[in-house]
């Protein structure tokens, strides 16, 4: 399940720094420093689409988002901004970092998810920006 997740999850990245680079949104070209609300919204769509039920978490300084399969993984594709040695689809069954992955607000839908970035910079939220066409 993991390596199915993982190849989604790698393709999706992938997707995401094009767009951001055609956009000419300002975000580390290596890390993804600051997409972390575009990135975590696109891995808690795409789960979804997998039939997975994923958790999107948000924090004053980070998004991600978590998802059980036969365990329970965090799915992150901007942790590297906080951790070079991350890599750059981070799924593991544990938290990395309490301060990074702990957990202020959570939605399961996707009309929760647009109330939790009601104070964001419009550049971070997946809702204010064109977004690349995520498939499975």
């Amino acid at each position: 399940m993991k390596a199915k997740i993982q190849r989604a999850m790698t393709r999706l990245r992938k997707r995401i720094e094009i767009s951001c680079h055609r956009n000419e949104l300002p975000f580390s070209p290596n890390t993804l420093g600051g997409a972390c609300g575009i990135s975590s919204f696109l891995v808690f769509r795409i789960l979804k689409k997998m039939g997975f039920r994923p958790v999107f978490h948000i924090n004053p300084d980070h998004c991600f988002v978590t998802v059980a399969a036969h365990k329970k993984y965090w799915v992150d594709l901007t942790l590297t901004q906080f951790a070079s040695t991350a890599g750059d689809v981070f799924i593991e069954p544990r938290r990395f970092n309490s301060r990074v992955h702990r957990s202020n607000r959570r939605a399961t839908r996707v009309a929760d998810i647009r109330k939790l970035f009601n104070r964001w910079p419009d550049e971070q939220n997946p809702f204010k920006q064109k977004l690349p066409k995520i498939t499975i």
